[in-house]
């Protein structure tokens, strides 16, 4: 275990749980694929085991004309023949600059990966700032092009001190890409990871954005981690509601100072558990003919202990609300189940519809539905949705969830979805952890490729690739992969 440590942020980036995903296919080792979506198709591809650790990055492209697939990348690890933990990681963009919540303390670390895919070395300036919005620690470094860094940010070269509770800034002289993980590790010494968002500070949004899922008691907790991206006092509310859409007593508003970060707690009583989701308002300014504040970048991370022991957290970033989401759906037979949790934001109840696409785009045969209460939420796996009940035992795809007004049938934009994907390991342990979800109505990124600032295969460790049309557009191009230093890396893909 220890020598894991020394890697830095290898080893926060890979003790996660297995792929789930089963294959006899022969892996072959490629240093680029090609990838060929339709407007309803995905791709997944496992990179398998190898005799000794490897750590690198992937860059995606798209071909001329065509739009970039949503994506994600599933860091797993096997311990002893034991699942240990899971994260899913969003394919990143292109940024000059990025803010992420930073917590350093105790059994708690977090880490960033940042990759300049410049032909050009890149100076990186990056600051702390504590709760309270001081800044206590600045600095630069440069980072060759082609290269990748990953560490802890109490190791060099980032060098934060043994304590933190607040925010990291990075801004670049030419465009990264940065990915961030929050590791804790548990009473068993193993080392419980989640993903945490990278807000760009120099773009932002007004828009109120909803946690889809959190729970609180029976062994389960909730923490809510909201970063400012802006250069003053931002202020607001946290609405957490039940599934019924009732308000709950965890109910408040949040102050978090410029540049920094502020987290906010559930309680935790009580053997009943309590679901449902978080909505995130931010507090008008100027009075009635001002504007709103900017909404801070956000994420819940819920907690599992039984016994005692901590088995497992999941991390669900905050999302805009639309009409129309996908995910990417992975059932294994008894390995793996996929879920979705649905939060609504309509005065009046909302009907969802889910059908489901194979790999290729085309249609299983399946639609299920709901029907959710004004404000309201739900979060089911698939399996147990009226109409689709009946799903494969082994199915790789898509799920489109749209939600409509039941008294005109017309789409409403009033539903955040997140993707729930868990299973018991060979101890009993319940391990869970959040997939995207991607609107359909989203604007288009605007970066002009996309990348997994982080990835690790060998010595018990795989990564799957996912990549899926996040819209009625086809996709289609190349996934090239590189070590460390920004050699092409020959990845034996199954």
């Amino acid at each position: 275990m220890r020598s894991l440590f020394t890697c830095g942020l290898v080893a926060l980036f890979l003790f996660c749980v297995a792929l789930f995903s089963q294959s006899s296919n022969p892996a072959t080792a490629v240093s680029s694929v090609g990838f060929d979506v339709g407007s309803a198709g995905s791709s997944s591809m496992t990179a398998a085991e190898a005799p000794s650790l490897n750590t690198g990055y992937a860059r995606i492209q798209a071909e001329a004309g065509k739009v970039l697939p949503a994506g994600m990348a599933i860091f797993s690890y096997r311990s002893g023949g034991v699942l240990v933990s899971e994260a899913s990681v969003p394919a990143m963009p292109l940024m000059s600059s990025g803010r992420i919540y930073a917590e350093v303390g105790g059994t708690t670390r977090t880490g960033i990966a940042i990759v300049n895919p410049n032909a050009a070395a890149v100076t990186i300036d990056f600051y702390f700032i504590d709760a309270n919005g001081t800044n206590f620690k600045q600095e630069s470094i440069t980072l060759d092009a082609y290269r990748q860094i990953a560490a802890f940010l109490n190791e060099a070269p980032f060098n934060s001190g043994a304590s933190v509770q607040g925010s990291f800034t990075f801004k670049a002289s030419r465009l990264v890409s940065a990915v961030a993980l929050r590791g804790v590790t548990n009473e068993r010494g193993e080392f419980l990871m989640t993903t945490l968002p990278v807000a760009d500070p120099s773009r932002f949004s007004i828009d109120t954005l909803a946690i889809p899922q959190f729970a609180d008691g029976g062994g389960w907790t909730t923490e809510v981690a909201l970063v400012n991206p802006g250069a003053t006092t931002l202020t607001g509310k946290l609405d957490w509601r039940n599934q019924a859409g009732q308000r709950v007593s965890l109910s408040g508003s949040y102050s978090i100072a410029p540049q920094s970060a502020k987290r906010y707690f559930s309680e935790g009583r009580g053997s009943a558990i309590q679901v449902g989701s978080i909505r995130i308002t931010s507090d008008p300014v100027g009075g009635l003919r001002g504007g709103q504040q900017p909404a801070p970048s956000a994420i819940g991370i819920y907690t599992y202990r039984s016994g005692g022991v901590t088995v497992t957290q999941a991390g669900i970033p905050a999302s805009r609300f639309d009409s129309t989401h996908r995910l990417f759906v992975d059932n294994s037979g008894d390995s793996v189940r996929t879920g979705v949790a649905i939060a609504s934001w309509a005065s009046i109840p909302i009907n969802v519809t889910l059908e489901l696409f194979r790999l290729d785009g085309t249609p299983a045969g399946l639609t299920g539905s709901l029907s959710i209460p004004p404000d309201g939420q739900t979060a089911l796996f698939l399996n147990e949705i009226p109409g689709l009940g009946s799903m494969p035992p082994r199915f790789q795809g898509i799920l489109r969830v749209m939600a409509t007004n039941p008294e005109t049938g017309e789409p409403a934009g009033s539903i955040a979805v997140t993707g729930l994907r868990g299973r018991y390991n060979e101890r009993g342990d319940f391990l869970i952890t959040t997939t995207l979800a991607a609107g359909e109505n989203s604007l288009p990124t605007q970066s002009s490729e996309l990348l997994f600032p982080h990835f690790a295969l060998g010595a018990g460790y795989e990564t799957q690739f996912v990549l899926f049309s996040p819209r009625p557009q086809s996709s289609s191009g190349r996934m090239y992969f590189f070590n460390q230093n920004g050699t092409p890396m020959a990845v034996p893909l199954r």
